[in-house]
C-alpha cells in the first residue's frame, strides 16, 4: 500500500491519502511533557535528564512543571500535553486517586507514574489502572526516563488504534445487519404474499417477484463488497492485467451508468483524450473501481447536476493515464476529506446512509494495479476523485 500527498493548484485543498492516513500518530520534533511533582529537587533532576536529550537522537522535550494535582488538571483541560509524568505522592492527591483524576481529565494522554523506592507495588497497580509506565525515583537514569516517555506515547497511540478498531468492528456489525435486514424483510414479505392461498393477479405476482429480485441483488452486492474487502485485506484479490484502452473503458462506463444518472435527473458525460497510451490493468476491476466512483458521484449529486468522467495523460508521463470523476454535488467537508477512502466512513454520517464500502474498494483495486488515488473538494463546488494507472509500456515482457 502507498501513502500519497497530492497538492493541487488554485483554491483546491491539500489531500493526504493512504491506508493509515487517518490513524498515523502526530509527527513532531518536541514532546510536551507535563511534570506533576511537588519536590523542586526531583523536578530539577527530571528536567536535566530531558534537557540532555537535545544533543542526541529522538524527540526533544518541553517540560512544564506543576506541583499540585488541581493545577495539572487545569493545564490538561486548557492547554493539553503529549505525556504526563505524575508523582503519586502530592499535597492534594495520593496514589491511584491521583492517577484516576488525571485520566478523568485527559483519558487519551499517556501517563508515566513516578514513585519512591518503596512503592513498586503501587506503581504496578497504577499500570493496571491505566498508566502506560512507571519510574522509580533514584533508580532510573536519563535514558530510562526518555525511553519511558517515548514508549508511553507509542503504547498509548497503539491502544487508541486498538480502540478504534473495536469501534469499527461494532460499526461493521451494525451496518451490515441493517443493510441486510431491510432487503431481507422486503423479500420475506414478497414471498409471504406469493404464498397466500388466494392466487394473485399475474401482473401483481410479477411485480412482487421483481421487488424480490431487486432485494436479493442488493444483498448480493453488499456481500460481494464485503468479500472484496476481505480479499484486499488478505492480498487474495485476483487481478488479471492486460493491455486496455482507456477510451473504451470510459465509453462502457457511461453506457452502464447512464440510466441510473438519468433516473436521478443527473447528466453523465464522458471524455477520453486523444492519443492515450495503452494501460496495464484488469479490465473488469478497472470498470468496478470507476463504477464505484461514478455511482457515488451520482448518488450525492442533486437533480440538474452533472457528473463527468475523464481519461487524460497523467501529469507525470511515466504514471500512464489519469482517470477523474468530478461532480457538482455538495462536495466533501475539509475535516472529512482525509477519511473518504476509509471503509464505512459514509455510514458514520447517518444523513448519507449506505455501507460506505465503494470508495474503500476503489482504493484497493487501484492500488492493487499499481496506481495512486486521491480526492479533492473543488473550489467551484462538488467533489473530484482521481487515480492513475501505469501504461502498458512499463510492463513489456
Amino acid at each position: 500500500m502507498r501513502t500519497m500527498v497530492k497538492r493541487t493548484g488554485g483554491n483546491d485543498r491539500l489531500t493526504v491519502f493512504g491506508p493509515a492516513a487517518a490513524h498515523m500518530p502526530r509527527v513532531q520534533t518536541t514532546l510536551q511533557v507535563l511534570l506533576v511533582e511537588d519536590s523542586a529537587s526531583d523536578a530539577d533532576i527530571v528536567a536535566t535528564c530531558l534537557a540532555d536529550a537535545l544533543a542526541g537522537d529522538g524527540p526533544r522535550f518541553s517540560v512544564r512543571r506543576v506541583d499540585r494535582l488541581a493545577e495539572a488538571s487545569r493545564v490538561l483541560s486548557d492547554v493539553g500535553a503529549d505525556v504526563v509524568l505524575l508523582d503519586l505522592s502530592l499535597p492534594d492527591g495520593e496514589g491511584l486517586d491521583s492517577l484516576a483524576a488525571i485520566l478523568a481529565v485527559a483519558p487519551d494522554v499517556p501517563v508515566v507514574v513516578v514513585t519512591g523506592l518503596a512503592d513498586d507495588a503501587v506503581a504496578l497497580q497504577a499500570v493496571r489502572a491505566g498508566a502506560q509506565d512507571y519510574l522509580v525515583k533514584g533508580r532510573d537514569d536519563d535514558r530510562a526516563i526518555r525511553r519511558a516517555i517515548r514508549y508511553a506515547v507509542e503504547r498509548q497511540h497503539l491502544m487508541l488504534v486498538a480502540r478504534r478498531a473495536v469501534r469499527a468492528r461494532d460499526e461493521v456489525l451494525a451496518i451490515v445487519s441493517h443493510d441486510l435486514r431491510n432487503p431481507l424483510g422486503t423479500l420475506t414479505m414478497c414471498i409471504e404474499a406469493l404464498l397466500d392461498p388466494y392466487p394473485l393477479p399475474p401482473d401483481r405476482a410479477r411485480h412482487l417477484l421483481e421487488i424480490g429480485r431487486r432485494s436479493t441483488a442488493s444483498m448480493g452486492r453488499l456481500i460481494e463488497d464485503l468479500l472484496d474487502v476481505s480479499r484486499l485485506d488478505a492480498a487474495r484479490l485476483q487481478i488479471h492485467p492486460e493491455r486496455v484502452t482507456a477510451a473504451a473503458v470510459v465509453s462502457t462506463l457511461a453506457t452502464m451508468h447512464g440510466p441510473a444518472a438519468g433516473a436521478r435527473g443527473v447528466t453523465l458525460a464522458s471524455h477520453a483524450a486523444r492519443g492515450l497510451p495503452w494501460i496495464h490493468a484488469d479490465h473488469d476491476r478497472l470498470l468496478q473501481a470507476l463504477g464505484n466512483l461514478v455511482g457515488n458521484a451520482i448518488k450525492f449529486t442533486p437533480a440538474g447536476g452533472h457528473v463527468t468522467v475523464r481519461a487524460e495523460p497523467a501529469d507525470d508521463a511515466s504514471a500512464g493515464v489519469r482517470f477523474t470523476v468530478a461532480d457538482t454535488g455538495q462536495g466533501i467537508d475539509a475535516a472529512k476529506l482525509p477519511y473518504v477512502f476509509d471503509r464505512f466512513s459514509q455510514a458514520r454520517d447517518a444523513r448519507r446512509g449506505g455501507a460506505g464500502l465503494g470508495l474503500a474498494i476503489a482504493r484497493g483495486l487501484v492500488e492493487a494495479q499499481g496506481g495512486l488515488i486521491w480526492a479533492e473538494s473543488r473550489a467551484e463546488g462538488g467533489a473530484r476523485v482521481s487515480f492513475t494507472l501505469p501504461s502498458a509500456l512499463r510492463h513489456r515482457g
